[in-house]
């Protein structure tokens, strides 16, 4: 498969590309593992994503703020070399 460029996700979409596992995982991620550079640290109460897409490397890339201090923050999330999840992306992606 061609590496497309990023295409914005809604909710729905990010549900049904994600498994379910996946999508515990992006959770967990939020909730967790965000750098917030004004906390100097993880974001101390998770992060709140505003936008999500799917990069050209089929990552998902988020984009939102930190619950904690409010300031912006981002974060890709590397399922692009699971082949199940390459499977959806290849099928989302189809014209």
């Amino acid at each position: 498969m061609k590496h497309l460029m990023k295409i914005q996700l809604n909710e729905f979409q990010l549900e049904r590309l994600l498994s379910d596992e996946e999508k515990r995982t992006y959770r967990f991620i939020m909730e967790t593992n965000v750098f917030c550079t004004s906390c100097e640290d993880t974001c101390p109460e998770g992060a709140d994503a505003e936008s999500v897409w799917l990069n050209r490397f089929n990552d998902i890339h988020t984009e939102g703020r930190c619950r904690f201090c409010g300031k912006r923050v981002a974060r890709i999330i590397e399922f692009g070399g699971h082949d199940s999840y390459y499977s959806r992306v290849e099928e989302f992606s189809k014209p």
